[in-house]
């Protein structure tokens, strides 16, 4: 949520309600389709105006 909130990793960030609203709708998603919350994050257009996609694979990345 991070990079969705801190204007030094994003322009423009969301506030903190704002961020976890998003997150929350987008991880509920990709529960009930059961596909992968990076692809369900890449595909949102209120995710992707602020990350692209090499910062997405990053977060997303429980080994980095």
């Amino acid at each position: 949520m991070t990079y969705l909130t801190d204007q030094r990793k994003v322009k423009n960030p969301y506030s903190r309600s704002e961020a976890h609203n998003i997150l929350a709708k987008l991880a509920t998603q990709a529960w009930e389709s059961k596909t992968k919350f990076s692809a369900v994050l890449k595909s949102s257009n209120e995710i992707t105006d602020k990350l692209d996609e090499a910062t997405i694979d990053k977060i997303t990345n429980p080994f980095e």
